[in-house]
């Protein structure tokens, strides 16, 4: 009588393994997505609102803007974020002394350091956990 010996398969106890992880992944993907929020772009914000402010002025509430060198207070008319929620940036914004850093090229950021204060402006771009990059920003109203 001869023995006969099985020989063991390392590769497949590998692949068996592999696809139960991409399984398990495949199964729970809203396990991820408190995370997923802030590893991609970020998310589309239209803002517009009022240059620093009169203490009277009709707004919805503050942020506070880095602008380079600059800090300005924004009295924020109306946030609009699809299939977010626009009012997401008042939140924690008195732990921090500036709710974002504003990222735009030259001549957005200059326009947006020499606005008059009461100046109406309007911006559109991306949010970012501490950025927002804009990608357009008009003067609607000059300062009264």
């Amino acid at each position: 009588m001869s023995a006969t010996r099985q020989r063991t398969r390392p590769w497949l106890s590998c692949r068996v393994f592999a696809l139960l992880v991409v399984g398990l992944a495949l199964s729970l993907p809203d396990a991820a997505e408190p995370q997923r929020r802030y590893l991609g772009i970020g998310h589309t914000l239209r803002l517009e609102g009022i240059v620093e402010p009169a203490e009277d002025a009709d707004v919805l509430g503050e942020v506070r803007i880095r602008a380079e060198r600059d800090v300005r207070r924004f009295g924020v008319i109306s946030a609009i974020a699809p299939g977010e929620d626009g009012m997401a940036i008042f939140r924690n914004q008195n732990l921090y002394p500036v709710t974002f850093n504003l990222v735009a090229n030259e001549e957005m950021m200059h326009t947006f350091q020499d606005a008059a204060p009461g100046a109406k402006i309007k911006m559109m771009g991306v949010l970012q956990p501490d950025s927002f990059l804009l990608a357009s920003l008009d003067v609607v109203e000059p300062a009264p």
